[in-house]
């Protein structure tokens, strides 16, 4: 089988913020949703792109279900960060939908806080996801090697995450997986949300289990069936993490951390400030008709918390907030922000032995 593959299309980001007035004004976000829809439902898909337009440099990550490498487009000198997954672990797996989904998703999002597709392609063995090379590794790596964050500079990267859960919602796409490993920092310092493999678009309910273990809202876990308020809850465990470099419900025993999370048992450390403290009560409510970002003013009881102050929504939405940290880099393929990696490359088959199974992709 040759190589398939679709390219994502220039001009995407053509409607800058700024001058819709952002902020969630009407005008914006209709054409954010046009344009979600119009590659989403129409299934329209990109110019080709080819394996043999990509150099592999290293690798950034590797998981059981496949590997992040780093590549540089030949003719543009573009870097790229390609997650490269195994069709013999998706066929295995049963997630050939899932990761049809998931393709479908990342070429139909744009937005400054997530993460899109900017090529994707196939051989006989693998399927490549191809996205932007977002330098300053994750929230988890960070805090690994910094500690925990003080108040402003949670703040910071809570305002960046807010924002791109308020636009997924508003395309009617849940995530599902907020967790410090899915917050990316970029070459100027601000928050991306990446990884969408449990994103699902949906209206209404749904009642999958999926998701990390210890990010999971209780109605999940109680599989009562669950909307857009589990990414609040998320939200709320990853608050809480950066300022305490840990999960309020962490426990060995997955029993006793469900248990810990259907009944909302965790405590604050000292430091936590009164105001984020009660922000934390309102978002990790075990009631989902209680829940911040899930009431009737949905995301803006939020944003108007206490905790913000007087934080100028406006400019976190265009990006005009200072970061509190810019990562260092010495060139365009420098991946000093991420753990080293020592696993091995791929390479493709001589021979198709999946058919038509991905020939939708």
């Amino acid at each position: 089988m040759g190589n398939l593959s679709f390219r994502q299309k220039k001009g995407r980001n053509d409607l800058s913020i700024s001058k819709t007035s952002s902020c969630g004004l009407t005008e914006f976000w209709n054409q954010k949703r046009q344009d979600f829809d119009d590659i989403y439902f129409n299934n329209k898909n990109f110019p080709p792109a080819d394996a043999a337009d990509f150099r592999v440099t290293t690798i950034l990550d590797e998981g059981s279900f496949g590997s992040v490498v780093l590549t540089t487009h030949k003719r543009t000198g573009t870097v790229h960060a390609t997650k490269v997954i195994a069709k013999k672990k998706i066929v295995k797996g049963r997630n050939v939908q899932r990761m049809l989904n998931e393709k479908r998703i990342l070429e139909s999002i744009n937005f400054p806080f997530v993460i899109s597709l900017e090529y994707f392609y196939q051989d006989n063995s693998f399927i490549y996801f191809v996205m932007p090379f977002v330098c300053g590794g994750n929230i988890h790596t960070h805090m690994k090697r910094h500690g925990p964050m003080d108040e402003d500079k949670a703040r910071f990267y809570f305002s960046e995450v807010l924002l791109a859960v308020e636009y997924l919602h508003k395309l009617n796409l849940v995530h599902r997986d907020i967790k410090p490993e899915n917050v990316l920092i970029d070459v100027n310092g601000h928050a991306q949300l990446a990884d969408f493999g449990f994103c699902k678009h949906i209206k209404g309910r749904t009642f999958t289990f999926c998701g990390t273990a210890e990010y999971l809202a209780p109605e999940i876990i109680l599989r009562r069936g669950y909307g857009k308020a589990v990414d609040y809850w998320s939200l709320g465990v990853l608050l809480y993490e950066m300022l305490a470099n840990r999960s309020p419900f962490i426990d060995r025993d997955t029993g006793k951390l469900f248990s810990n999370i259907v009944t909302g048992s965790y405590s604050c450390p000292l430091g936590f400030s009164d105001d984020v403290i009660n922000l934390l009560r309102n978002i990790l409510k075990v009631d989902v008709t209680r829940r911040y970002g899930n009431l009737a003013n949905g995301i803006r009881d939020i944003k108007k918390h206490r905790w913000f102050g007087d934080q100028d929504w406006c400019a976190a939405f265009d990006r005009r907030v200072t970061p509190p940290y810019v990562p260092v880099i010495s060139d365009t393929l420098d991946t000093r922000n991420f753990d080293p990696q020592h696993g091995h490359l791929f390479y493709d088959a001589s021979k198709d032995m999946f058919g038509d199974i991905f020939k939708d992709f």
